[in-house]
């Protein structure tokens, strides 16, 4: 057996004998990625439309954090928590979600910033406007905000 074929014949030993770790992690193409996350804020604006707020929050990581006006908070449940308190009466939302100047940036293959805007409009109000920059990261098998900073 010459010395190549000896190498190889090892490596195949240590991968079915599992001595060698491959990584398991998908590669997630930029491309896929973005179209996944835009599809992924878009179902958190259909939710909060049709007034399901944990349906809304789904899309955050469970300890997931958000800057606000009132400082940091965290976790999905905290974060839903305060969302109801200052947008939502009566089980509803005072007013309809959606989403401007979406803009997302590949952060290496796991993570990713999303800039954009959101406009509240509505139910016999003025129109609400903020400005954020999403933090995503893809994590057992599904892209989530880890951070959500809202101005």
């Amino acid at each position: 057996m010459n010395r190549s074929s000896l190498i190889v014949s090892f490596a195949a030993i240590a991968l079915l004998t599992g001595c060698v770790r491959v990584s398991a992690h998908r590669t997630v193409s930029p491309g896929a990625a973005e179209a996944e996350i835009r599809a992924t804020l878009q179902r958190t604006a259909d939710a909060w439309n049709a007034a399901d707020l944990p349906g809304h929050v789904a899309a955050y990581a469970d300890s997931a954090t958000m800057m606000g006006g009132r400082g940091l908070i965290t976790g999905r449940d905290t974060i839903a928590a305060g969302l109801r308190r200052s947008f939502w009466r009566e089980g509803r939302p005072l007013q309809q979600l959606r989403y401007e100047d979406v803009v997302v940036r590949m952060l290496g293959e796991r993570f990713a910033l999303v800039t954009g805007g959101c406009v509240l409009s509505g139910g016999g109000r003025a129109d609400y406007t903020c400005r954020f920059s999403l933090t995503w990261a893809y994590h057992n098998g599904r892209w989530v905000m880890i951070h959500d900073h809202s101005s």
